[in-house]
Parts: C-alpha cells; sequence; structure tokens
C-alpha cells in the first residue's frame, strides 16, 4: 500500500512537471499574434484584443476577452466585434515547440456595416481610387489564374455564437441577421469541411418589413485549384414580405465543383423546391465567360401558385405543369433545345434562341391543343385599382412636390429609341380555343428586323366551319400594318352561335379583303382601317329578314326563307365601310342594296328593295352591331294602308256589278279580308 502511494504521488509530480513545461512553452502574445497576423493575411486589418488572454490547461488552449476589428474607407466602414471566446492549441505540436491552433470559438461576435454616400468624382482620393481598383483586378487575376494551395488560416473546429450581422445603406434602410449561428469542421486543405449556419433576417425597407430566417449546410473540399461542393443543402422560411407564406420553407440542394483558376464550374445538380414547384438544373457553366450549358426542367402546380400571388386561373383540367428543355447560355444568347411542355392535354415542343445583345427571337413551336382562357387570371372582385382612394390633406402636400419633380424629370429626359428584335418564327397549333371560340390546324410564320416584320403563311381552319389564310406586314416604328385575308366555306351560323349570338343567319360564305391601318390600339386601327374586299355568300337564311317580309301584306308564308346567292363588294375608308350596290338572288326573291357600317362606332344602316312574289319590298337594316333590326320603309307601309284596300274595295264592287250577285258577295268578302289587312299594318304602325 505504502508502496502504491509512492507511485501515485511521483505519476502526479510528473504530470505537474509535464504541465508546467507545456504552459511555459505556451506564449500568450504569440498565440493571439499567430490569430491576429491570420485575420490580416485574410482581410487586409488585424484582429485587436482588448485585454491579454489567459492561459487555460483544460482544454489547453487560451481564452481571450473582447476583441475588435475595424476597416473604413470614403465609401464604406465596416466593423467586427466579440464578448470574447477561447482558443484551443493542439497538444502534439506543442511538444516540439510549435503552436498550432487547433479550434477557435467566438461569443456573441457583431459585425456592422455602413454605407456612406458615394464620393463624387472630384473629390482627391477619386482617381487613386481608380487605379487602386485596377490594381487589384490585376492582381486578383493574377491570383485566379494560380490559386494558392494553402488555406489563410487552418483549424480543427470554428465556432460562431449568437453572432449578428447589420446592414445600414446610405438612404437609412436597415437589415439584420441574427442571431447567428456557425459551425466549420476541419478547415484544412486537401480536407473535406463540414459547414453549417443559421439564422433570422429582418430587412427594414420603406416602412416595411421582409422577415425570415435561413439554414444552410455542406462539406467543402480544396484541392487547389478545385472546390468541390457536396450535399449542399439550404432552407428558407421567409414570415413576411414580399415572398407569400403559402410558398412554405423554399429548399435548395446541390453538388457542383469548380475550378478557381478558370472558372469553369460543373454542376451535377441543383434543386430548388417549394410548396408548389420544384426547379432542377444540371450542367457545365464558366463563371469568367459567364456561359451555361446544360438541362433544366420544372414542375409546378399553376393554379396553385397563382393563387398564392392573388391570381385566380380557370379550374380546368389538372394542376400539373411540366417543363424540360436543353438549355445553353452566353452573352451572345440563349438557347432552349428540345423544349417540351406539357400542361393537362396541352403539349408544346420545339426549339427557341434569344440573343440579349442584338435582340433576336427565332424558333420553332408546335402545339397540340391550347385553351387560352385556361391561363388567364379571372376577374378576382375587387376593388378597381382605378377607383379614387382618400387620401389626407398633410400627405398630398407632402408627395407632391415629389411627383412633381419627378414628372419635370421625365418631360426633360430625353425619349429613349426603341429596340425591335429580330424575329424568324413558325408556330403551329393542332387546336387553339378561347371560350367558345376556336380553331384547329393554325400555322404560321414571322419573320422580320428592326420593327418592320411580315406574316407568311398564315392558316386555320375555323372549328365552326371554313378555312383562313392570310399574309400580311407590320412597321412598328410609324405604326403602319397591311392584311390580306381570304375565307373559304364559312359555316355564318356555326360562326355566330359560336360568338354566342345564336344562329341569326345560316349559309355559307367566301371572302377577300385586303386593308391598311395605322395605329397601336385596336381603336386606333378601326378608325385608320382603309381598303377593299367582297363578300360571297350561298344558300342564306336570314331569319329577321324573312319574319319582316312574311308580314307584308299579300305576302305571308309565301316568302322563300332561302336567297341562293349574295354578292357584297365593299370599301373601307378610315373605318367607314360602304357597299354601293350590294345585290342577292334566288328563284322567288332578288333584292339590291346599298350600306354603310361604321367601325369606330359600331353601327349599320343598310337599305334594299327586296322583289318578291311580284311585290317590291323596302327593306332596312340598321342599329349597334350587337342589336341589329329589321324593319320595312315605314313610308311603303303608309302606302300600302292607304291606298291599297280601297282599290281592291272597287275592283270587287265592279266586279259584283257585272258578274251577279254571287260574284258581288266575293268581291265583298275580298274587300273584307284587305280591309283586315290593313287594319293589321295600320296596328303595326302604331296608328
Amino acid at each position: 500500500m505504502k508502496r502504491l502511494l509512492l507511485w501515485s504521488a511521483l505519476v502526479i509530480l510528473l504530470l505537474g512537471a509535464a504541465g508546467a513545461f507545456i504552459l511555459s512553452r505556451v506564449d500568450t502574445d504569440l498565440v493571439t499574434s499567430l490569430v491576429s497576423d491570420a485575420v490580416e493575411s485574410a482581410t487586409g486589418a488585424p484582429l485587436e484584443f482588448a485585454e491579454a488572454p489567459r492561459l487555460s490547461f483544460v482544454p489547453l488552449g487560451v481564452r481571450f476577452g473582447a476583441l475588435s476589428w475595424k476597416r473604413e474607407d470614403a465609401a464604406h466602414s465596416l466593423a467586427v466585434s466579440a464578448s470574447g471566446g477561447r482558443a484551443r492549441l493542439a497538444l502534439a505540436p506543442l511538444l516540439s515547440g510549435d503552436i498550432v491552433i487547433e479550434e477557435v470559438e467566438l461569443n456573441a461576435p457583431a459585425l456592422d456595416m455602413v454605407q456612406h454616400a458615394a464620393p463624387t468624382a472630384d473629390t482627391p482620393a477619386a482617381a487613386p481610387a481608380v487605379a487602386e481598383r485596377d490594381t487589384a483586378s490585376v492582381s486578383s487575376d493574377a491570383a485566379a489564374a494560380a490559386p494558392p494551395d494553402d488555406l489563410p488560416l487552418e483549424l480543427g473546429r470554428v465556432q460562431v455564437k449568437d453572432a449578428r450581422i447589420r446592414f445600414t445603406d446610405a438612404a437609412g434602410n436597415r437589415a439584420e441577421i441574427g442571431p447567428l449561428q456557425l459551425t466549420l469542421t476541419n478547415v484544412r486543405r486537401h480536407a473535406d469541411m463540414t459547414l453549417e449556419t443559421g439564422f433570422d433576417y429582418a430587412l427594414h425597407q420603406g416602412g416595411k418589413d421582409i422577415t425570415g430566417s435561413f439554414a444552410l449546410k455542406g462539406i467543402f473540399h480544396y484541392y487547389a485549384p478545385n472546390l468541390t461542393i457536396k450535399g449542399l443543402q439550404a432552407q428558407l422560411a421567409p414570415r413576411s414580405g414580399p415572398i407569400p407564406a403559402g410558398l412554405g420553407a423554399i429548399a435548395l440542394q446541390a453538388d457542383s465543383a469548380v475550378n478557381l483558376a478558370d472558372g469553369k464550374l460543373k454542376l451535377s445538380g441543383l434543386a430548388l423546391s417549394c410548396a408548389t414547384s420544384r426547379l432542377e438544373l444540371a450542367g457545365e457553366a464558366s463563371l469568367r465567360e459567364l456561359t451555361f450549358a446544360g438541362t433544366l426542367s420544372l414542375i409546378t402546380a399553376p393554379r396553385a401558385t397563382a393563387a398564392l400571388w392573388g391570381l385566380t386561373l380557370p379550374a380546368q383540367g389538372e394542376d400539373r405543369l411540366e417543363l424540360s428543355t436543353g438549355l445553353e447560355y452566353s452573352p451572345e444568347g440563349l438557347a432552349l433545345r428540345q423544349l417540351k411542355i406539357s400542361q393537362d392535354k396541352t403539349h408544346l415542343e420545339g426549339t427557341l434562341s434569344l440573343n440579349p445583345q442584338q435582340p433576336a427571337l427565332r424558333g420553332e413551336l408546335r402545339v397540340n391543343e391550347l385553351r387560352v382562357d385556361q391561363y388567364l387570371p379571372q376577374p378576382s372582385g375587387k376593388a378597381d385599382s382605378k377607383a379614387p382612394v382618400e387620401t389626407n390633406a398633410a400627405s398630398d402636400k407632402t408627395n407632391a412636390a415629389p411627383a412633381a419633380a419627378k414628372a419635370d424629370q421625365k418631360a426633360a429626359a430625353p425619349a429613349q429609341p426603341k429596340v425591335w428584335p429580330l424575329l424568324d418564327m413558325a408556330l403551329a397549333v393542332g387546336s387553339l380555343r378561347y371560350g367558345e371560340m376556336g380553331v384547329k390546324d393554325l400555322s404560321l410564320s414571322l419573320q422580320g428586323d428592326k420593327g418592320n416584320y411580315q406574316l407568311r403563311d398564315f392558316r386555320c381552319a375555323l372549328l365552326s366551319g371554313g378555312r383562313l389564310q392570310a399574309h400580311g406586314s407590320t412597321r412598328l416604328p410609324d405604326s403602319r400594318h397591311a392584311l390580306n385575308l381570304t375565307a373559304q366555306g364559312v359555316d355564318l351560323g356555326g360562326l355566330t352561335q359560336m360568338l354566342g349570338k345564336g344562329r341569326p343567319v345560316e349559309g355559307t360564305a367566301d371572302a377577300t379583303a385586303d386593308v391598311t391601318a395605322r395605329g397601336m390600339t385596336a381603336e386606333a386601327v378601326q378608325a385608320s382601317l382603309n381598303g377593299k374586299g367582297t363578300l360571297q355568300a350561298g344558300n342564306i337564311r336570314i331569319q329577321a329578314l324573312s319574319a319582316v317580309l312574311r308580314d307584308v301584306p299579300g305576302l305571308g308564308e309565301a316568302v322563300p326563307e332561302r336567297i341562293d346567292r349574295v354578292q357584297v363588294p365593299f370599301v373601307i375608308k378610315n373605318g367607314e365601310v360602304t357597299s354601293r350596290p350590294f345585290a342577292a338572288t334566288s328563284a322567288k326573291l332578288n333584292a339590291k342594296g346599298q350600306a354603310a357600317a361604321s367601325l369606330p362606332r359600331k353601327h349599320l344602316h343598310a337599305t334594299a328593295d327586296v322583289n318578291t312574289l311580284g311585290m317590291t319590298v323596302p327593306v332596312i337594316v340598321q342599329g349597334p352591331f350587337s342589336n341589329l333590326s329589321y324593319s320595312v320603309d315605314p313610308r311603303f307601309l303608309a302606302r300600302m294602308a292607304a291606298g291599297l284596300p280601297d282599290a281592291l274595295l272597287e275592283g270587287g264592287e265592279s266586279a259584283g256589278k257585272s258578274a251577279g250577285e254571287a260574284a258581288k258577295g266575293a268581291g265583298n268578302a275580298l274587300g273584307n279580308t284587305v280591309r283586315g289587312a290593313g287594319g293589321l299594318v295600320k296596328g303595326l304602325l302604331g296608328r
């Protein structure tokens, strides 16, 4: 027992001697100098300690109190502070006299960034600043060409607790991040470094708050010049701000590798997802030349996504849209190869390219079926945004001066020339519908440059019956347009029914029109429309016209309902359409007349003399396009009511005198019948 106690005492003495030896090897000034130098080499400014660090035996290392770091120039000021922390030292290197920092812990660090007013060009420091930036740019390019293999600081672990980052711009807007937790493990070259961080954020701008939280973790491997990122996961959870809360957390996953020497990035996979959508991207990019070549895919729920932003899409079909494409981007343009979009029964395929430097859009798109109204928002029922809003007088006075100043600036600013893109597009649609209207087998091509475009080979078939062909041109710089249209075999009854007007007219029609116009709105185009054309229709039945003719005394049900042929040549001048004369022919009915229609006023006035069953009846058609009225000329009806009954009565009486009592009775009966018809006409005229 006595021997055991002696050995135990000896071991304790040896450990104490070893501890004293180790502590004697630790130079606190050297440790703080190492940390300060490492920070200065990485940031350009040293780290300052408010008090001398204290040695600790368990764990072996240095504990320090408050520290600070600051850098300021004419445009920005940057300050870092912390309430304290510790640096743990590696034991093995210490025995040989080397000090290696194994772990660093910072408590409640704070980073404050303030943006000052930008220096003016005539500030003395402005020119040297440019030179400094040029020098820095050259040196950074050289460094990028040959990145060092050594890290500015190698540690086993870095832990930051309850950090805060605050930023204030020159306008006084504030942003704050924190409390932030950050852990870096195995910060060494040629090793897998693990990063994990999370924080809350708050942005106060213009009286509005944008708040939420963010978390990130991943593995980073640096082996010069390559930096590999594996299993990167990030999550953004907004609580207030412009992002709708219904989107939920926005998650990102990525695996990539970047060559820091040439800026080449290989993106093995990137996925961005939220409650209603998921986007995936993969490919290769150049960070220097800003190019990318790879694939992109998107799956989203259009109706659910639109609802989150306050829009209502029609509830038709499955709420799922899928997009996939080969993606190529460079400063010269964007190209979508093998583009495929599917939504319910609509499938689109094709290629598309866009040049942002010299705006150009080229491609070919094919769509099997498309319902336009399925993608248009429905009325939300909210108050009209143009309705007057109550404001107080003080705010009106306060905002009046800035508004006037902005108006003056806008008036004084020179008009920017418009840039018109080059277009070379071809489109084919199997079926295109908007409400009850629709066409099928649609194809067209649009080509041109500098605002001068040609519409070529436009063809389609109306779902109601008939075909359309057209070609035309538009000159957008001076708003001039031209169109040549041909229609064949158009089912008039089916067309009016498709337009929601019932079937007031039936038959088939062919038409040609060659027109020009100016303007960029429908009203301007209608008011400036000029041209000419013809309309030819066959086997026509106009219900309202037949009804009016049948009410004429002496015609009745004998009036034919069908017109074999109608020919209407027309001329358009400044939106006013005239046809003089138009003609209708058939075995038992012929007509000739003239018409005038105003496209701006949407009004028609037409007159025609209709010859049928030995009688010529003047007919008037007039009224707005939406409510045309058919009637017989009142003067004709007045003449019939005044003269026809007496003439027939006289004829009946003379026939009775010459042919006896029987014939006289027949004449009287005929006279009574005509009087009844005259009474009917008077009743129609309200006399």
